[in-house]
């Protein structure tokens, strides 16, 4: 199976930032002291990208236990809404259909991200939409600014 192009791997690193949101806003310690561990291992995954490693697995091991969290602690809980589109892009990535994954992963991203928030007490409907178009804008910029060499489509 070939790898996923550089220019995913950098985009998806450099949103894994997006987690400092909820990690500077909320009171929670478990919660920001994991999601700080989700971040960083996310971003060591995203930059070294190598299915299979040991940064993958810490990546997902955070993640799940972040979202079992969610998952208990708050309401309401989109969890089976987070792991569909979770399946969706892996399932696009078996197919080694990028830019699907790319799009299915970064929307499973918002959906967490916005999860977070919400159990920080942290969104109202305008910052919501201000994140959304920040988040969509950040994707924009960099697939726009990461040179197109890095692409490496099989």
């Amino acid at each position: 199976m070939s790898n996923l192009p550089r220019r995913n791997q950098i985009i998806l690193c450099h949103t894994s930032l997006w987690m400092m949101i909820p990690i500077l806003v909320s009171q929670d310690d478990f919660f920001k002291f994991n999601l700080l561990l989700n971040m960083i291992f996310s971003m060591l995954h995203w930059n070294h990208f190598y299915h299979g490693s040991k940064y993958q697995f810490l990546d997902r091991m955070f993640s799940i236990i972040t979202l079992l969290y969610l998952t208990c602690k708050s309401n309401p809980r989109p969890l089976p809404g987070v792991v569909i589109l979770f399946i969706i892009g892996s399932y696009f990535w078996h197919l080694e259909k990028f830019k699907y994954h790319l799009c299915f992963h970064s929307l499973f991203r918002m959906t967490a991200f916005y999860w977070c928030c919400m159990y920080c007490n942290h969104v109202n409907q305008a910052v919501w939409m201000l994140y959304l178009c920040l988040h969509v804008l950040h994707i924009v910029y960099l697939l726009m600014n990461v040179p197109i060499t890095c692409i490496k489509y099989v």
